[in-house]
């Protein structure tokens, strides 16, 4: 099975759970690679293949990637993202805000009604990060380029005449700046990339 396809839309941070590795993350998708799918635990970083395997070259390998230790039935996953009012969500060319929730479903402005069960067919379109969120003395994480590892810092603030290096912090400036969070708390000391959301560069 192609569990790619279940975890294209999933976010960066997704827990997941490998009987070879223990509990780790998801950190990316690429889709162009034989090994497409990228997680780490806190100790280092592994790729699986599209079907979860760790060598693909094995026809009779099995799969070792699984949505959780006590659930490891892909056909039955369904990411449900974290969803609230004023959200927008995405299926195919259907795009639609969200306008108002009961106990089980939400209510789009397009009069649809989607069942959270049903959730798993949607993509929440996120909004971007508003840089003018960042205020003096945030917790964030720094570096200038993808070859870098993310690193702690305090912010000091934000200054657009010094681009590219826009993000002053305590002692340098920065290329990329997102905040310190438990979305992003992963990715201290790695070169794995953040969400889409975060970027602002």
């Amino acid at each position: 099975m192609n569990i790619t396809e279940k975890l294209k839309n999933c976010p960066v941070g997704t827990s997941l759970y490998s009987p070879i590795f223990g509990v780790c993350v998801l950190n990316s998708i690429n889709l162009d690679s034989y090994h497409p799918i990228r997680v780490s635990t806190e100790k280092a970083s592994y790729t699986f293949s599209k079907d979860g395997r760790i060598y693909d070259g094995e026809e009779n390998g099995e799969c070792m990637l699984f949505p959780s230790k006590v659930n490891r039935d892909w056909e039955s996953y369904r990411y449900e993202p974290k969803c609230k009012v004023g959200d927008t969500l995405k299926n195919g060319n259907v795009q639609a805000k969200i306008t108002s929730r009961d106990a089980d479903s939400f209510m789009l402005d397009c009069g649809v009604v989607v069942y959270f069960r049903e959730l798993g067919d949607w993509e929440l379109v996120s909004n971007k990060f508003n840089i003018e969120d960042f205020h003096p003395f945030d917790r964030v994480l720094v570096r200038d380029d993808e070859s870098e590892e993310w690193r702690c810092n305090i912010l000091s603030h934000v200054d657009e005449d010094e681009a590219p290096y826009i993000f002053l912090t305590c002692g340098c400036n920065y290329r990329q700046c997102i905040p310190f969070n438990e979305d992003t708390k992963h990715l201290v000391g790695t070169q794995f990339d953040c969400s889409e959301y975060y970027k602002t560069w």
